[in-house]
Order: structure tokens, then sequence, then C-alpha cells
């Protein structure tokens, strides 16, 4: 799917996520922290950053999985 945010053009992929799924944060001041997926509503997530102590919530669009290795 293609969002437009100002006037930048963001593509992102849309995954199934899934309470338990581990994902990185891709913007703001926890970028790059990975998280596990709390709960999910249409389109945002809440998410338990285990090294941080915190919880918070964000938009769907604002995560990504962690890809493991198969």
């Amino acid at each position: 799917r293609t969002y437009l945010h100002g006037q930048e053009r963001e593509d992102v992929l849309v995954e199934a996520l899934k309470p338990g799924d581990q994902v990185v944060l891709l913007r703001g001041a926890l970028k790059d922290q990975q998280a596990f997926v709390e709960h999910l509503s249409s389109t945002r997530v809440r998410l338990i950053l285990p090294v941080l102590g915190y919880k918070i919530t964000t938009r769907i669009s604002d995560v990504v999985p962690v890809r493991t290795a198969s």
C-alpha cells in the first residue's frame, strides 16, 4: 500500500501481525527498538518494550516484523 505523509510518499508492506510477534519500531524516539505485540486494532498496535520496561501504542505502519532465519 502507498500512503502520503505531507509531501512524502511512503510504501508500506502490509503483513499480518498477531499478539506475541516480535517487531522493530521504524520511527520516532524509539526507532530501532525491538518490541512484542500485545494487542492489535485495525490501525493501532500496543507493544511491550522489555528492555525499557515500557508499553506503548503506535500505528501499525510504524512497525515491521522481525524476520527469523528459517
